[in-house]
């Protein structure tokens, strides 16, 4: 599920959990399709840069053949410094902006390391592409680049399931596709983040046939064109309507709301959450928010189309604060942690005071920010008989889908 929230980490997180877990939002499991060996050739399309870690050790397993390429601090260009076939563990740290090597009988300082093998596991997780390495004030960062064709096979599955409908697969590739298009073209400093904060990527050995499927049938097709593609943003569920993404969510974009009638059977499309008083006093103090005593209440000031709070009011015992909806979400979520129970699921909600007046009930619809396509809504789409061309047309109105590059068979 993507977003573009200015507090997400630009660099993600090391992704944990394995591929094969519930999918977002809908209780689908993510088997259904056999899956196949994936051969790491180029698939197709531009390179896009993936952040694979940020910490202060790295060590990785490299099946031949292998090279290690190094850069002296401070110098240009790349030298190859290792290459042979056969298995090796490598180990890299951080040491302020030099990477400490350990090899095979060998170690070394250097600036900067770059990778390539036909196979690279960090642990148990297989690394997919070229992997970069920089050291920067004792922390150790790794990027990986790979082709856009390939790393859609660490997208779809992670963000949908295989398990979901082929033709709503095909629209989460296409939608997946246009939004690294897009990410990268207007952010090429920044490597994707492999985390909801971009789309969430979990390489794998073995691809479901279904993901395959959906990705090599879509071959090349954005929404957009070229030149211009659109960030296609998507999430878990809607709730019966999704949001234009201007001006609140996130200005540049043309993405419009439409009502959607295919999410009813999500666990998420309703969902009661209550707060204690004192509880979301502090959540919005803790982001800046000034509360004169205690809140009282808050009330819904204005929503949009979609029926999405844009701007609450945040009532304490001498004035009334306004903030929007997104910003009191976060707040609210950034209290409660990883206490998924507790989270406030989308800003299409109401809110009432509790029967004893000291905390809030807040009644809610759908999951995630709201913004382009409904992945639950998708799904049921599909099960009308509607393809992927139909999906993307309800979802993203009056956006074209266009081949970007060629739909030649990918080659291993």
């Amino acid at each position: 599920m993507n977003a573009a929230p200015t507090w997400a980490s630009r660099w993600g997180v090391a992704v944990t959990g394995a591929l094969f877990a519930v999918a977002i939002g809908a209780g689908y499991y993510l088997g259904g399709t056999a899956p196949a060996p994936i051969e790491l050739g180029r698939r197709g399309g531009p390179d896009v840069r993936v952040a694979h870690s940020t910490g202060r050790d790295l060590t990785l397993s490299l099946r031949g053949p292998w090279s290690l390429e190094h850069r002296a601090p401070r110098a240009d260009g790349f030298a190859t410094w290792r290459r042979a076939t056969g298995d090796a563990r490598w180990s890299f740290r951080a040491v302020g902006d030099r990477i400490a090597i350990d090899g095979p009988a060998h170690s070394s300082l250097a600036g900067r390391v770059r990778v390539r093998a036909a196979s690279i596991r960090d642990g148990a997780r297989p690394v997919w592409g070229t992997l970069d390495l920089a050291a920067d004030d004792g922390a150790l960062r790794a990027v990986a680049t790979l082709d856009l064709e390939t790393y859609l096979l660490g997208v779809v599955g992670s963000e949908m399931g295989a398990a979901f409908p082929i033709e709503a697969l095909k629209a989460q590739a296409v939608a997946a596709r246009s939004y690294a298009l897009a990410r990268a073209a207007r952010a090429r400093h920044r490597p994707l983040a492999p985390t909801v904060a971009d789309q969430v990527f979990r390489p794998a050995a073995e691809i479901p046939a279904s993901i395959l499927r959906a990705v090599d049938e879509t071959r090349g097709e954005i929404i957009g064109t070229r030149s211009d593609p659109v960030k296609a943003y998507f999430h878990s569920t809607c709730g019966g309507a999704t949001r234009d993404a201007a001006p609140d969510f996130d200005p540049s974009s043309p993405i419009r709301g439409t009502r959607c009638g295919w999410c009813r059977h999500s666990r998420r499309f309703s969902w009661v959450r209550s707060y204690r008083l004192d509880d979301v006093t502090r959540a919005l103090e803790a982001v800046g928010v000034q509360v004169d005593g205690i809140v009282r209440t808050v009330r819904v000031l204005e929503a949009d189309d979609s029926g999405r709070a844009r701007v609450l009011g945040i009532v304490d015992r001498r004035r009334t604060t306004k903030l929007s909806g997104d910003r009191f979400r976060t707040a609210i979520n950034r209290a409660v942690g990883r206490d998924r129970s507790r989270r406030l699921l989308s800003t299409r909600l109401t809110v009432q005071p509790t029967p004893d007046r000291k905390g809030l009930a807040i009644k809610g619809h759908g999951w995630g920010h709201g913004v382009g396509m409904c992945q639950v809504g998708a799904a049921g789409l599909a099960r009308t008989g509607a393809d992927y061309r139909r999906i993307l047309e309800t979802y993203y109105p009056a956006l074209p889908v266009t081949v970007a590059w060629g739909a030649e068979t990918p080659t291993p």
